[in-house]
């Protein structure tokens, strides 16, 4: 009888401590109607390789607006019906810096694996009025020449030396974000003469990106534009972006 007082205080206690972890939430759908929900924390781990850890404060990426790259919250949505189904992710996170030696380590992979090609970027929209209807205006991508990067590739390299970096997180995400300026890269004059020109003006710099290769066993059918992302996360739970 004891023995089942105590299991008994311990099922209480574990439920108690649930509780504590879970926060109820207000969310907002899109119908306009307020759902209760609940706040669920997710461990995220920030690696920052390439930084100077004296010239940034890892906390200012936190978005205190949406200018800023890693979210402070998440809502949960219903892609169907555009619903938010009351639940709201809040990423709890933890930043590092890798060591100089790293960042050398994984540039010398990148340029090992780096691949040049040609083709039509969808970073680089040049726009032109419908043949068919004047007034819709297309968005064609241009074709240019770039570095691509295996992203599976990439990620089982980093997972293998994560090592190197503290580890990662067995029960979160960690997420690695790289300045590498050595790597090809395009250049914001690049990018901004191309804008004013409407995509008339050549880049003279190279952009560089991940890259993933699949191809439809039944159909041999490989998606378009797969070569240009500049953050992978697969299967891991390792996340890069560079």
């Amino acid at each position: 009888m004891l023995e089942r007082h105590r299991a008994l205080a311990l099922v209480l206690t574990l439920l108690v401590i649930s509780l504590f972890n879970v926060e109820a939430t207000v969310a907002v759908r899109a119908d306009g109607q307020e759902v209760i929900g609940r706040s669920v924390t997710i461990p995220i781990k920030v690696i920052l390789v390439g930084f100077d850890q004296n010239q940034i404060v890892p906390t200012d990426m936190i978005a205190a607006s949406s200018g800023t790259p890693l979210p402070a919250s998440i809502p949960a949505f219903d892609f169907d019906t555009g619903n938010n189904t009351g639940v709201i992710y809040r990423p709890a996170y933890s930043f590092s810096f890798a060591p100089p030696n790293f960042k050398n380590n994984f540039e010398n992979y990148l340029k090992s694996i780096a691949q040049t090609k040609t083709g039509n970027d969808t970073w680089f929209i040049q726009y032109a009025e419908d043949p068919q209807n004047p007034d819709y205006t297309d968005q064609n991508p241009v074709s240019i020449k770039y570095v691509v990067y295996d992203a599976n590739s990439v990620e089982n390299w980093l997972w293998s030396h994560s090592a190197d970096l503290g580890g990662t997180l067995t029960n979160g995400w960690t997420i690695i974000i790289s300045y590498l300026p050595d790597l090809p890269s395009v250049s914001f004059s690049d990018v901004h003469n191309f804008l004013l020109s409407n995509g008339k003006t050549t880049l003279s710099t190279t952009p560089h990106y991940y890259g993933l290769s699949a191809t439809d066993k039944d159909l041999g059918y490989q998606s378009r534009y797969r070569d240009f992302m500049n953050a992978w996360g697969g299967t891991t739970g390792c996340g890069s972006s560079i």
